[in-house]
């Protein structure tokens, strides 16, 4: 079999709509991560799926579209997995807990958070399709951290400092795999939530 055949055997595999747009978000979310959403176009996307651009447009008119469910997806993921656990008390040591869950959980989903930071980082400006999702989350995630820390003296500064240094910390342990994110995040908890 010739690779002309290999691939027209390739795209001749039918799926059904649900687990085609499922494989279109998980292909795009690969490729994104690993090179930024500008970098990545609907063709890539499609011949990642073994499948032609216009059967990605029937599923996502447009790359911002796909995009968007992209963001939604990993939303959902994070919430799925996270379980229906509520916010912690606002107490040093329920927030300590739960924040580490969060913690542990994202740093097992190393592609997905390289995702987040590419993509948040490409969105600092106005002119990107993902640009207000990120403004909101990043209020919607400030305004969560203040309810859990309402025991600080300065509950909005103090949801503020500790995004700003979980989202360091992370960004960091994605630049140097060898670091140990686990152990930098006890330290700071240790001050934090004391």
């Amino acid at each position: 079999m010739t690779s002309t055949d290999e691939t027209e055997a390739r795209r001749k595999v039918r799926l059904s709509p649900e687990v085609r747009r499922e494989q279109i978000i998980r292909q795009a979310t690969r490729l994104i991560s690993g090179s930024g959403f500008n970098a990545v176009s609907l063709a890539d996307v499609g011949e990642a799926c073994g499948i032609r651009k216009q059967s990605v447009l029937h599923y996502f008119p447009s790359m911002n579209q796909l995009l968007l469910a992209v963001l939604e997806h990993r939303d959902a993921q994070d919430f799925v997995t996270a379980g229906e656990e509520p916010m912690p008390e606002p107490t040093p040591a329920a927030a300590r807990q739960y924040f580490t869950r969060i913690f542990e959980r994202n740093i097992n989903q190393r592609e997905i958070i390289r995702l987040y930071y590419i993509l948040g980082a490409e969105a600092l400006s106005p002119t990107h399709p993902a640009h207000d999702y990120f403004t909101q989350r990043s209020r919607q995630a400030t305004a969560e951290l203040e309810m859990a820390l309402a025991w600080k003296a300065d509950p909005g500064v103090a949801a503020v400092e500790l995004l700003a240094f979980w989202q360091g910390l992370e960004i960091e342990w994605l630049r140097n795999p060898d670091l140990d994110p686990l152990a930098v995040w006890a330290a700071f908890c240790h001050r934090f939530f004391a």
